[in-house]
């Protein structure tokens, strides 16, 4: 009976995203680990999930770690943003590949506590509006 109630309470949540899923191919992520030598590395397409201007959620195949920190490139029809620095905050498997949230970093420089990188992921979120 218990197990009932939990369940019940787990499928009254009510939806959280903002955007449903979906990739048709507005939005473009190129993931890669923090790192000095890693700065210069190409990084790894990723197929984003979902996306707001505090974070998004992406699959991948690359393993990454809770409270990991990643750099992210991500481009749209209109928008191009570098070296945004995000928060690994939950992962799971699934489907034989991961899929990650994460929370923009906005303290870890002074690019990311610029009014343009805010501007711009907030441009990007109506864009996919």
């Amino acid at each position: 009976m218990p197990n009932m109630i939990i369940d019940k309470a787990i499928q009254a949540k009510p939806e959280r995203r903002k955007y449903m899923r979906h990739n048709d191919g507005v939005l473009q992520l190129c993931i890669r680990r923090k790192g000095l030598l890693r700065s210069f590395a190409k990084g790894e397409p990723a197929e984003w999930l979902n996306f707001n201007e505090f974070g998004l959620a992406f699959s991948c195949d690359t393993r990454f770690e809770i409270n990991e920190t990643i750099i992210i490139d991500i481009k749209t029809t209109t928008i191009t943003l570098n070296d945004i620095v995000a928060v690994i905050h939950n992962a799971r498997r699934q489907a034989g590949s991961f899929r990650y949230g994460v929370q923009f970093y906005f303290g870890a420089n002074s690019y990311m506590r610029s009014t343009e990188v805010r501007d711009k992921l907030l441009e990007i979120e109506r864009e996919l509006e």
